[in-house]
């Protein structure tokens, strides 16, 4: 079957082939971590990771970067991927990410679910209690977990439960490093009001960077309460086999080490953004591999299949 892209004909293999070419150079010129994390997976799955991250990269886009426009971008999101699921792709990347589908059976929700959290975004900016900042997360953060999975099969519902929290953990700990830039350039706050409140620490406040003892609480809570998800997000590595397990504790160790480095500073997140450097990623590298397998030292010479 012939298509014709921007004026030029292409074989569907040749427009799919294509597709990926697109979603590889996405994944790696916007994601200074996703070599890193890939090095340890199949070279045959890895292009289906490409896709997935093109696809959430892209709702994350127009949700954040299309002031005013964004509902309307995420309308032709939601649009293309309901031609997707009808076997009809209309746009590049969703042509790579069709394929991801039917290989792997991934079912419409997680994808959809990514949508809605954007369109929430666009009209909620505060989080009265954690209970309802955990409903977000199931939305913005979990599907991707499940995607995750589906590509590298382990669908228990086991799986996905244990998964869930290392990606709340994981939304969480990106809340905590951007409180000041989520504040000032999009007037979100996603510090519980109900937790802010029972600290005595206020939005005039924040506003101002009052660093002060009652933030230093405050902070202390949300990051504490932060690790126990991540602690218990890593007993997915006993529901996974092979060098997978790897890439899973890649993100809970790597989100443990932010939010240590959040401590380090005593909790005072308007100093900037805490971020891993590239001596502690070599060093997260390394005890990965060695708590995914006590003779992990032996992967190193066959990271991939």
């Amino acid at each position: 079957m012939l298509i014709e892209v921007n004026g030029v004909i292409l074989k569907r293999k040749q427009l799919v082939d294509l597709a990926f070419q697109y979603c590889e150079s996405l994944a790696k010129s916007n994601y200074e971590n996703f070599f890193i994390g890939t090095l340890f997976l199949p070279r045959k799955i890895i292009k289906h990771f490409h896709s997935i991250y093109a696809y959430c990269r892209m709702i994350d886009d127009f949700g954040d970067k299309f002031s005013g426009e964004s509902n309307n971008f995420l309308d032709y999101a939601e649009e293309q991927l309901n031609l997707c699921y009808r076997g009809k792709p209309d746009s590049l990347s969703f042509h790579a990410l069709y394929k991801t589908i039917c290989e792997f059976d991934i079912p419409i929700k997680p994808f959809q679910d990514l949508i809605e959290a954007n369109r929430i975004d666009q009209n909620k900016k505060r989080y009265n209690t954690f209970a309802d900042l955990l409903l977000y997360c199931e939305k913005s953060a979990n599907p991707v977990g499940h995607l995750v999975l589906y590509i590298l099969g382990f669908i228990e519902d086991k799986c996905f439960e244990l998964s869930d929290l290392t990606c709340t953990a994981l939304q969480l700990t990106n809340f905590w490093q951007d409180v000041q830039e989520d504040y000032i350039l999009r007037d979100r706050i996603y510090i519980p009001l109900e937790d802010m409140k029972n600290f005595n620490y206020n939005e005039q406040q924040l506003w101002n960077r009052e660093y002060n003892q009652s933030f230093v609480n405050l902070m202390q809570f949300q990051i504490d309460r932060t690790s126990g998800y991540f602690s218990e997000g890593l007993k997915l590595l006993d529901y996974i086999s092979g060098k997978p397990k790897i890439e899973i504790a890649m993100f809970n160790l790597g989100g443990l080490g932010v939010l240590e480095k959040i401590k380090k500073r005593k909790y005072n997140v308007f100093l900037g953004r805490p971020k891993l450097s590239h001596i502690d990623k070599t060093g997260l590298l390394l005890k990965s591999v060695l708590i995914s397998n006590r003779l992990g030292y032996k992967l190193f010479g066959h990271i991939r299949h």
